[in-house]
């Protein structure tokens, strides 16, 4: 009798145990879960930066060379707007690069931005080469947390041979600052 009391009383702290060692498994997984960094929105974008994907709402390609993506002619972000004075706007500025490929073959690209329908500017490109893309936004424009800006070149390299891609430019960053106020 002692031998099958002994049994069962080290079956039941071997299961005691187990439910232990799950027990603290599991709060060890909801540790390391809960201290997961969770990247906020940023109002800068590197778009080399994989942490930034979901910030880049559509028409992007993978990052290439480790700096830089092409797009579509129809692209858009969410971005957050820069901590700034009250009553001031933003500037949204775009880098990017426009290869002789795509003017050689389409003439002057025009590239133009929108948030809600409205259209913030629009910049037109005769030559290859590095460019910033720059609008100011009014301080109404930019009261929000969230702010989607939809971009769209007017002309584009159709898809070929080589690559079924549309490309419309090389794009390095995309940013949100401080801007006049209006």
């Amino acid at each position: 009798m002692i031998a099958y009391e002994t049994y069962e009383t080290a079956s039941m702290t071997r299961r005691r145990m187990s439910a232990r060692s799950a027990a603290r498994l599991f709060i060890v997984f909801l540790v390391l879960s809960a201290c997961r960094q969770h990247r906020e929105p940023s109002s800068i974008i590197n778009v080399a930066d994989t942490a930034i994907t979901a910030q880049l709402l559509s028409g992007f390609y993978g990052v290439e060379q480790n700096s830089w993506r092409w797009v579509a002619p129809r692209f858009s972000v969410a971005l957050k707007p820069p901590s700034r004075k009250p009553g001031s706007g933003a500037r949204l500025t775009v880098h990017f690069y426009l290869p002789d490929l795509v003017i050689t073959r389409e003439g002057d690209v025009t590239l133009s931005a929108a948030i809600d329908g409205k259209i913030l500017g629009q910049q037109t490109f005769r030559n290859p080469g590095s460019y910033d893309f720059i609008a100011d936004l009014s301080a109404e424009d930019v009261d929000t947390n969230i702010l989607p800006v939809r971009f769209c070149f007017d002309k584009s390299m159709s898809p070929g041979v080589d690559d079924a891609r549309d490309l419309a430019a090389v794009i390095n960053g995309i940013s949100l600052t401080p801007g006049p106020t209006q």
